[in-house]
């Protein structure tokens, strides 16, 4: 066998290079920080958009869909921009509930009341929620005497005694409120481990259930709801004001943050005379026309999320899914409601 001689020439390329790998590899890294995948994968997108030619002047088609793609690449890119900064979630033990600390989406409280007009959700929406939020600015002014402008308060309980005249001390900082789409709240399993319940109005898991308090059954008979233990409500909306306290006691004009809920009650359904052993409690939403049938709510009083389990064989409280409330949504909801017990409970 004869051996034919190799010279040095361009064929060679890896022998005429050798004096420039030490450079290279020093001002790019070795050969093995990066990898030929990438260039060789993308052969399969042109293959791929081939692929959705008729193979006849395909060049044409193929400059479509590369632009169709661009302009969805674009779209999307657009999209994420508007989107405000990733925000971590705080992981404290002592942490009752959490809150986003966001401010970007901003509601002006009379554009919102404006737009929504006639919505039975949203009757007599500011003397409520003035009314509740006084209390919480009361004790706040009470236990810390220069407290900052961002403290948050913690599992006050709210009392609805305060009259309008009080009522009017309270002002929301630039006349707005702060909408957010989750809520989670910490709770204790049943084998002493924590929990975490996510909350989103938008979504099926919106129903929060409570401890019974006085002012949220009948005080005038001993009727079933008053012995129940616990009360339940749907969110419809999770908000933060910066709220500002000008009545007697008042500390300094600092604006405080509050969180609170907007919620649609339920009430409890008394259990015909012989079953109220046998079966699960059940719920089911008031009229809208009654004053109470919507309030506000301190997240920090939430017990943990209910499961809820419509009552198919009674119906759906609108047949042709029509909403007496777009605040609340109420197209889809059922007449009645069983309550299913949790082993944590």
């Amino acid at each position: 066998m004869d051996l034919r001689s190799n010279t040095l020439n361009l064929r060679t390329y890896k022998l005429h290079a050798l004096g420039d790998y030490t450079t290279t590899i020093r001002m790019f890294g070795t050969s093995d920080s990066y990898s030929m995948q990438s260039g060789e994968r993308e052969h399969q997108v042109g293959k791929g958009r081939f692929v959705r030619t008729n193979r006849k002047d395909f060049v044409r088609q193929l400059a479509r869909i590369e632009r169709r793609q661009a302009r969805i690449r674009k779209i999307c890119d657009s999209f994420k921009a508007t989107r405000g900064p990733f925000e971590p979630v705080p992981n404290k033990p002592e942490e009752r509930y959490n809150v986003g600390k966001s401010q970007h989406r901003p509601i002006d409280i009379a554009d919102f009341i404006r737009k929504h007009s006639g919505d039975p959700a949203l009757q007599d929406f500011v003397p409520k929620l003035k009314n509740h939020l006084l209390p919480h600015v009361r004790e706040m002014h009470a236990l810390a005497s220069e407290p900052t402008s961002s403290q948050p308060l913690w599992g006050l309980e709210a009392s609805y005694s305060t009259s309008e005249a009080a009522a009017d001390h309270l002002l929301f900082k630039g006349n707005r409120i702060y909408q957010h789409c989750v809520l989670r709240v910490n709770y204790t399993t049943y084998d002493v481990k924590r929990g975490q319940d996510i909350f989103n109005p938008t979504t099926d898991h919106h129903d929060v259930m409570m401890l019974a308090t006085p002012e949220n059954a009948d005080k005038s008979e001993d009727t079933y709801e008053r012995r129940h233990c616990f009360c339940y409500a749907r969110i419809i909306g999770i908000y933060h004001a910066n709220v500002q306290y000008i009545g007697p006691g008042f500390s300094n004009y600092l604006p405080r943050r509050l969180d609170f809920l907007h919620v649609r009650w339920f009430e409890q359904v008394a259990p015909n005379p012989g079953d109220g052993s046998c079966r699960l409690d059940v719920l089911r939403f008031p009229p809208m026309n009654d004053r109470s049938a919507f309030d506000f709510i301190d997240p920090a009083s939430i017990l943990q999320g209910c499961h809820l389990i419509p009552a198919f064989a009674k119906g759906r409280s609108h047949s042709d899914h029509t909403s007496l409330s777009p605040v609340a949504k109420d197209s889809d909801d059922w007449n009645y409601y069983y309550i299913n017990r949790l082993s944590e409970i």
